[in-house]
């Protein structure tokens, strides 16, 4: 019993190594990622959950000359759902894609490129929030600086990790993510056509069902 456990904490740890590794040589670690199998599903996980978690800290607890919306009208559970679905959307758009235009990787290397990519957003919007508790209007650049730096360094690994689990070009990678956007609201509006037409169905059986009743 010792044993595993001792075994899978040494895992989880190089999970973790690898995680960090991918985030200061991301050309290396994505190819690793495709190539020798690497990565985790844990990772992408507790990724996901600590952006859900330090975004509803950033809005809840950023200073006050920062806050952008009334914290009453806050869902911390809503956010993790829009995150959550966002995260699944762009990942099935992408795979989507690249299968029509001969990528190379598969959805499983696709959902541990997005959630790894995530890492910055994680190093960058707790410290932001802390700093916006301490600083005033004037020094809102430092502020900045910090949410800006996470997502800039979120989209350059996310982009890096496109091109290189599908062994793109810099080009096809750009017309790739473009056209994942695409297919990404695509997607959202045929699901949201589907939703309509099953609630309007839902109302003509329920209103049969109705009328069955009151002649019965």
């Amino acid at each position: 019993m010792h044993e595993t456990i001792h075994s899978l904490l040494t895992k989880q740890a190089k999970n973790i190594s690898f995680l960090f590794y991918t985030l200061v040589h991301p050309f290396d670690g994505f190819y690793e990622m495709k190539a020798m199998r690497k990565g985790s599903f844990v990772c992408v996980f507790l990724n996901i959950v600590i952006f859900w978690t330090s975004f509803s800290l950033l809005k809840q607890y950023v200073g006050f000359p920062f806050m952008m919306q009334d914290i009453r009208a806050m869902n911390s559970l809503m956010d993790f759902l829009v995150l959550a679905a966002v995260f699944f959307l762009f990942c099935v758009a992408n795979w989507s894609i690249t299968s029509l235009m001969n990528g190379e990787g598969r959805f499983k290397d696709i959902v541990f490129t997005a959630g790894y990519a995530m890492t910055p957003l994680n190093l960058f919007f707790i410290p932001a929030t802390l700093l916006s508790r301490v600083l005033v209007d004037q020094e809102a650049a430092f502020y900045l600086i910090f949410i800006y730096a996470g997502i800039i360094w979120f989209l350059f690994l996310l982009f890096t990790g496109i091109l290189t689990v599908h062994n793109y070009t810099l080009m096809k990678t750009v017309l790739t993510i473009l056209m994942t956007v695409v297919s990404a609201f695509i997607i959202l509006f045929l699901a949201l056509l589907f939703v309509t037409v099953l609630s309007q169905i839902a109302g003509v059986l329920n209103s049969v069902y109705v009328e069955i009743s009151y002649r019965m």
